[in-house]
């Protein structure tokens, strides 16, 4: 009994030191790096490094704040990618707080209720985005928030475009149209998010479209065959 006392003691005074240790790091960041936005600082399996989140970008750094290495930490024996199960939960997290009341929702299967849920970044003129949307036509049980991310230096008329497909009646309906149909949206003037999107598309590194975001984190790119599409939103790579 003594000795599990003992043990539970060790293991509490351990944590309240590594606890420490993070906070001591986290300070020690924000002074050396006061316009850095550090938002997670935690301690790793491995001894004086830790893990830091600066907004999408995960880094491993000592107590003295001096070096930064950037790149993936490996559990050989676990066989896991830390590094990539740390930025899944920040996309996650960055999921949960998209702005959706900016997307096109678009509903397929299930009684309106798509489980397989995921963001679009796509360009109304983009060739690429349009043969995506028609391997999506063909599928079902998934729920897709559009956001509009015309890309003007490859597409000059993509901006009008999207902006009048989201002043439309039937937004979706519009955007279905243009893209599976090329029948161009009607004229309309209206207070949009087009702006916004893009802006967001630069926030999250979205470097092209077609982007996905998945409701788990996991991102992909490219109108990929829907053999690959369908395990995408499945959940495996």
């Amino acid at each position: 009994m003594k000795k599990k006392i003992l043990a539970t003691i060790a293991a509490i005074t351990a944590f309240q030191t590594a606890f420490a240790d993070v906070k001591t790091v986290e300070s020690t960041l924000r002074k050396l790096y006061p316009n850095t936005t550090f938002s997670s600082v935690k301690a790793t399996p491995m001894a004086s490094i830790y893990e830091v989140t600066m907004g999408d970008n995960i880094a491993y750094v000592q107590e003295n704040g001096r070096y930064f290495i950037f790149g993936a930490l490996y559990d050989m024996q676990e066989q896991k990618d830390l590094t990539e199960m740390s930025r899944s939960a920040v996309i996650q997290k960055s999921y949960s707080q998209l702005p959706f009341k900016n997307a096109i929702k678009i509903v397929k299967g299930n009684g309106g209720k798509g489980k397989r849920e995921f963001a679009l970044f796509s360009d109304p003129d983009c060739p690429f985005c349009r043969r995506l949307e028609e391997t999506l036509a063909g599928m079902t049980d998934y729920t897709a928030y559009v956001f509009m991310f015309p890309i003007k230096s490859l597409h000059p008329d993509a901006i009008s475009k999207a902006e009048r497909i989201w002043c439309s009646k039937d937004r979706e309906k519009a955007w279905n149209n243009y893209m599976l149909m090329d029948k161009e949206p009607a004229a309309g003037n209206c207070k949009n998010p087009v702006s916004e999107n893009i802006a967001l598309a630069e926030q999250l590194k979205v470097r092209g479209t077609p982007s996905m975001i998945h409701k788990d984190g996991r991102r992909t790119s490219g109108a990929m065959p829907r053999a690959e599409l369908e395990k995408w939103l499945n959940g495996a790579e």
